[in-house]
């Protein structure tokens, strides 16, 4: 089960410690909001103490995923602790043709680096063949006949990387890490689910991806709560689909 968590100073220094547990539903999935609020002028030792204490709790309630409130404090410390956040990563995975074709200024030639045609790949690869007239490749020979054929289907005939790793498009997506170090022109953007390593050279990355929460579930989302951790989370558990989820805009610039 995931917890909501809401950490907080109140006005005092002798009050004690509140914490408060509420039963809450998102897209009908049932999950906890767990609220500390600790008085603001208490020494740090006790604040320690009972941050700690309440934390024990969380895990002997068996949480260890949490979605922390914006502006909550010690969230490091929480995750220092062994609680986790949801991971955005299958997720962006998921909806990087669509990011690299919103990032993309020219839509014509892009770059994907994959380990193999898997699932996830050719999901990927379908709809960069459905908008770009040139892929460039950098993955297995066996994954390579596979993207071959499926580009024939398309019209689309895809390159694989020289063995210059020089790399001119207009944008460029990393699935897996590059075989080797990779050179990307200076206008291209490129987009990385997970991290790319350091082989990467040049090129400019995507850092703000607006994706859209579904309709049905949007007034679902508790308030003060950061709406793609929560979108996040709906999808790693297979409560929604990337079909349900829209790519609004996909930019360079915080």
């Amino acid at each position: 089960m995931i917890a909501l968590v809401n950490i907080k100073y109140v006005p005092g220094r002798f009050k004690k410690a509140r914490s408060q547990t509420l039963a809450i539903s998102i897209a009908g999935i049932n999950c906890l909001e767990l609220c500390l609020e600790l008085p603001e002028k208490a020494g740090t030792k006790r604040i320690t103490r009972y941050f700690n204490s309440w934390a024990k709790g969380l895990k002997e309630m068996g949480i260890a995923d949490v979605i922390i409130k914006n502006g909550s404090l010690g969230k490091k410390r929480l995750l220092s602790m062994g609680f986790k956040e949801p991971d955005n990563g299958p997720m962006m995975s998921a909806k990087a043709g669509e990011i690299a074709f919103a990032a993309s200024y020219k839509y014509d030639r892009v770059f994907l680096s994959t380990e193999s045609a898997d699932r996830r790949s050719i999901e990927t690869f379908n709809k960069l063949c459905d908008k770009f007239r040139y892929i460039v490749l950098d993955t297995s020979a066996s994954a390579e006949r596979t993207f071959m054929e499926i580009g024939g289907r398309y019209g689309v005939s895809p390159s694989t990387i020289k063995k210059d790793r020089v790399v001119e498009a207009d944008c460029a997506l990393f699935l897996a890490r590059p075989k080797g170090p990779t050179f990307l022109s200076a206008s291209c953007v490129y987009f990385a689910p997970f991290d790319c390593g350091s082989l990467v050279f040049g090129g400019v990355p995507v850092r703000k991806i607006n994706l859209s929460f579904p309709d049905n579930y949007r007034q679902e989302v508790p308030s003060g709560y950061n709406a793609m951790e929560i979108l996040s989370w709906l999808f790693n558990i297979g409560r929604i689909t990337p079909e349900d989820i829209r790519v609004e805009s996909a930019e360079t610039a915080f």
